[in-house]
C-alpha cells in the first residue's frame, strides 16, 4: 500500500490505532484467542482504545465526551421518532385490503409486461 512509512508497527510518530481487551478470567482459556477475542468479546471488555495514537477510552471509559449531554441528545431524538410514528395514519382493515388489491394488480401487470417483453426476443 506504500504506507510503511506511516503505519503498519507501533512506532513513535506513525499513526497507530489500537484496542486493549481485558482477559475474562471467569471463563476457560481459550486454543484460539484471536478468534475469541474477535467473536466473543464486546464494548464492555474493551479497556482502552487509542486513534492516531490519541486516546478515545480508557479503564473502560470513553475520554473526551459528556455522556450525559450525548444520552440527553439520543432520548431526544427517539422522543422525536416516537411522536412521528405516533402520528402516522393507522390504516383500517379496509384500507389495508384496498392497498393489498392495488398492489397485487399492479404486480400482475408488470409480470405480464416483462413476460412479454421476454417472449418477443
Amino acid at each position: 500500500m506504500g504506507l510503511e512509512s506511516k503505519i503498519g508497527s507501533l512506532t513513535a510518530g506513525k499513526l497507530a490505532d489500537v484496542i486493549v481487551v481485558k482477559p475474562r478470567w471467569n471463563v476457560v482459556r481459550s486454543s484460539f484467542p484471536t478468534a475469541t477475542v474477535v467473536l466473543q468479546s464486546t464494548a464492555a471488555d474493551v479497556s482502552a482504545v487509542l486513534v492516531n495514537g490519541e486516546v478515545r477510552k480508557r479503564d473502560g471509559k470513553l475520554v473526551g465526551h459528556d455522556l450525559t449531554a450525548l444520552r440527553a441528545r439520543a432520548n431526544a431524538a427517539l422522543d422525536n421518532i416516537e411522536r412521528a410514528v405516533a402520528a402516522q395514519h393507522r390504516f383500517g382493515p379496509d384500507e389495508l385490503a384496498e392497498f393489498v388489491g392495488q398492489a397485487e394488480r399492479g404486480a400482475s401487470v408488470n409480470y405480464a409486461q416483462a413476460y412479454r417483453h421476454l417472449a418477443a426476443r
